[in-house]
């Protein structure tokens, strides 16, 4: 028997939107934050989900899901990937990233249109690799850079910011 759909189709989009990462914001993952998504989106977290911000500059960051099927196996996943890159070597934040890196992750990704996409609704995300480097030339990267990775049954949803999310301001 066949999976039923909605097929609904989809006109040309305007030329409205912007490419890119303004910001992310992260939590210890809790499987109980956030309900399942209703048409690819989540209107609030299921309880008090308090997120930490950190602004990325401009072109340092991307989400990119790709789609993983076997059709032998009947599976469907989606790997979410995301590169960030932060500037400037601080011992304080050095340590705070070693700490965060050794646990599951929620992250609310935060594009350059000001929607927002959840990472790791299900099954959360973990860090697979990055560098802490001082660069060589004048010009180089001096800072972090960090591969964060989840695979979830469904895309990222887009989450509308709402009373039991709170995004602790930037300092």
């Amino acid at each position: 028997m066949p999976c039923s759909l909605t097929l609904t189709g989809r006109a040309f989009p305007c030329n409205k939107g912007l490419g890119g990462i303004r910001r992310i914001w992260v939590k210890v993952f809790d499987a109980d934050d956030f309900p399942q998504p209703t048409a690819g989106a989540i209107s609030d977290a299921s309880q008090a989900a308090v997120f930490y911000g950190y602004d990325l500059a401009k072109n340092s960051g991307n989400l990119t899901q790709t789609i993983n099927s076997s059709i032998e196996n009947g599976t469907l996943f989606y790997d979410q990937a995301l590169e960030v890159v932060l500037t400037s070597l601080v011992a304080a934040d050095t340590a705070e990233f070693d700490a965060m890196l050794k646990t599951r992750l929620s992250i609310l990704v935060e594009d350059n249109n000001g929607e927002y996409l959840l990472m790791g609704l299900d099954r959360g995300v973990e860090a697979s690799g990055g560098s802490i480097a001082t660069g060589t030339a004048n010009g180089d990267l001096s800072g972090y850079t960090f591969n964060l990775t989840a695979q979830e049954a469904l895309p990222c949803p887009h989450v509308t910011i709402g009373a039991n999310i709170t995004l602790t301001p930037i300092s």
